[in-house]
């Protein structure tokens, strides 16, 4: 009973400047990052779903399967990914260094809990920034399939943009964004845990930041398995 009521205690708001560091590491200074990774993994998805859907005369269907995948899988997966491997290890580093600097003892001799002012913020700029991200990479992804579809394979933006209409689904997107605040919360706690264990030297935070990413990666993967299960696996499972 008091381990949950700790937590209840660490997981309130934090303070609002801290949480909006913690939105920029996060958010802000992945988005360049995320532009690039989902503007080209469009135009990837494009290329591949044109040259499979030839072979059988189905190219007019490549807007679906993109709408699919983007809005389903690729978008929160990649928007995961990229906060991992630049806003969540840049937040790492700087939590790892505050042990290292001292900064989180000095928290606690002033009587001031630093998981408080340390993991709570980190989990909900997670939890906030993450859908942001999803909703930008889903844009990108479709956007960039677009003009690839398009212009560089011909295709009829008239036959993309229907099938995108008559195929995509309010409820796919909202299921993304709740993927997108589910990994939102392990890029936070896990930063969070990794940083605060890390040895008190500066080989230790580089290696607080390796495990983070390492661990981030693979929790994010297992939990989609799990969510895209729970959202769309009744249909197939009996």
């Amino acid at each position: 009973m008091d381990f949950f009521a700790r937590w209840v205690r660490i997981l309130r708001v934090p303070p609002l400047r801290i949480l909006l560091e913690d939105m920029y590491y996060l958010g802000v200074l992945s988005l360049p990052v995320m532009l690039l990774v989902a503007g080209f993994a469009g135009m990837t998805s494009a290329i591949e779903f044109y040259n499979t859907f030839n072979k059988i005369g189905g190219t007019y269907t490549v807007g679906i399967f993109i709408t699919y995948a983007a809005l389903r899988e690729l978008g929160p997966l990649l928007a995961a990914a990229v906060v991992a491997g630049k806003g969540a290890a840049m937040l790492t580093s700087m939590i790892a260094y505050m042990k290292y600097s001292g900064q989180i003892k000095a928290l606690e001799s002033m009587g001031i809990n630093p998981l408080f002012y340390v993991v709570s913020p980190a989990i909900w700029a997670g939890i906030i920034i993450t859908p942001l991200m999803v909703i930008i990479s889903d844009f990108t992804i479709i956007t960039s399939s677009l003009i690839t579809y398009v212009w560089q394979l011909h295709g009829s933006i008239g036959t993309f943009y229907k099938n995108f209409v008559d195929y995509s689904d309010f409820k796919d997107l909202i299921y993304g964004l709740m993927k997108g605040g589910v990994f939102g919360f392990l890029l936070g706690i896990i930063s969070s845990i990794a940083g605060l264990r890390s040895k008190g030297s500066q080989e230790g935070i580089g290696n607080a930041t390796r495990i983070a990413v390492v661990y981030i990666i693979i929790a994010v993967l297992v939990t989609d398995v799990v969510l895209s299960l729970i959202f769309y696996g009744s249909m197939y499972i009996r």
